[in-house]
């Protein structure tokens, strides 16, 4: 009985900070359509916690990956002030004001999380 308690425990140290982590995470900005109407991700602890928060803003705006849409092609810039993931998206079905084969990119500024490991 004692080593279920000390598993579970353990267990909880380890998982808490992550969960936290991700209840952290919120959104600001507009679509994401251009650099200018990019989605903000803040509190996000590190880059693959932030990378992992736009595959969620997506998939909560339209739909599960690689049913609706599918990412393409991701990449970096800078406007020498803020940092942006650009991904490319294409959906394969109808969503919200996009038809099945469209491509469209999508805009979030990473400047909150960009370099933290």
């Amino acid at each position: 009985m004692e080593k279920k308690l000390s598993f579970f425990i353990i267990l909880g140290v380890i998982l808490l900070p992550v969960c936290t982590a991700v209840a952290e995470i919120t959104y600001q900005g507009q679509d994401g359509i251009t650099m200018e109407n990019a989605v903000v991700i803040l509190g996000a602890p590190n880059e693959f916690a932030g990378v992992e928060a736009e595959y969620q803003w997506l998939e909560t705006k339209f739909g599960p990956e690689n049913e609706v849409w599918k990412s393409g092609n991701q990449g970096l810039m800078s406007d020498e002030e803020k940092w942006y993931d650009v991904l490319d998206i294409e959906f394969l079905q109808d969503a919200d004001s996009y038809q099945a084969g469209d491509v469209v990119q999508f805009y979030f500024d990473i400047t909150d999380f960009f370099g933290k490991w």
